[in-house]
């Protein structure tokens, strides 16, 4: 029986342990661990001296030029944030709308099936195709996807209770922006708005 008992004792810790979330990360992790998976010289720093820090990671995504990691002082890593560099586009938004579209599709080959968001204020006068990127840098207009723990054709692992990818404009710059939030960052919100 122990001989049975020992190697799935071993399988359980080795999966436990193996999980590298996104851009090599996992939830709970210290800066000095994420330190330590950080390209040299671009080691997480907080600018602002609060829980945002700036770093760029060992693995990272060719997409995206700004990362982000949010670091809770006693529960760790809570969230990731992914921004690109900037993507030139005309004013019907055609180059961003496809850089979008081509990461939605990889991240559903991970996630499933994301719910998808495509809509403009009903009460913007600039509803032609031609103001597309006008409206988005209005904020007059949403492009996003995301798929949250629980949700139909969604396949997150159990360290993840959400991702989303979205666009911002601005002029004829367009950007994604890439979010991992972690199963603690409901608690570390809660946290947050005791104070309120």
């Amino acid at each position: 029986m122990k001989k049975i008992i020992f190697p799935i004792l071993m399988l359980t810790f080795i999966a436990s342990t193996t999980f590298a979330g996104p851009f090599g990360l996992s939830k709970g992790m210290s800066v000095e661990e994420i330190s330590k998976l950080s390209e040299k010289g671009y080691e997480p720093t907080s600018p602002d001296n609060d829980d945002r820090y700036l770093f760029v990671p060992k693995k990272k995504h060719e997409v995206f030029k700004i990362y982000i990691a949010f670091i809770d002082q006693e529960k760790g890593l809570y969230s990731i944030r992914a921004v690109s560099e900037e993507i030139k586009t005309n004013d019907y938004g055609t180059e961003l709308k496809n850089v979008f579209s081509d990461m939605v599709d990889r991240l559903s080959k991970i996630y499933g099936k994301p719910k998808i968001i495509d809509k403009i204020n009903s009460d913007s006068h600039f509803k032609e195709d031609k103001h597309w990127m006008y409206t988005l840098g209005q904020g007059a207009r949403t492009l996003a996807a995301g798929w949250i723990k629980g949700e139909k054709d969604t396949n997150l692992p159990e360290e993840l209770d959400s991702v989303a990818i979205s666009v911002k404009a601005d002029y004829h710059d367009g950007y994604l922006i890439l979010e991992y939030n972690f199963s603690n960052s409901a608690e570390i919100e809660e946290k947050q708005d005791d104070v309120l």
